[in-house]
């Protein structure tokens, strides 16, 4: 999932660094997070990321089916962002 800090009107904020922290309710975890930036030194496995021209990346991982998880994207002073992820049916066989 992306996390962008925009604007009022939408548009992406290239200069942000804003910290974005990730946090799920459901059957998944955050198994890693990025930003592109090749310069920076803050851990892959981690639920924080600083945003690098004004968009970071958290990679979700679910731990089992059927059911929904939902991935919150917030940072101090910005609104918060929420997906909710279907993790689909268990297929039986």
């Amino acid at each position: 999932m992306t996390a962008r800090v925009v604007d009022a009107n939408g548009v992406l904020c290239p200069n942000a660094d804003n910290p974005i922290k990730f946090s799920m309710t459901g059957p998944g975890q955050v198994a890693a997070v990025d930003n592109g930036d090749v310069n920076s030194h803050e851990a892959y496995q981690a639920s924080q990321r600083k945003v690098y021209r004004g968009e970071c990346v958290a990679i979700v991982k679910a731990k089992s089916t059927g059911g929904g998880i939902t991935l919150k994207a917030s940072a101090p002073g910005l609104a918060d962002g929420t997906v909710t992820i279907d993790t689909g049916a268990k297929v039986t066989q």
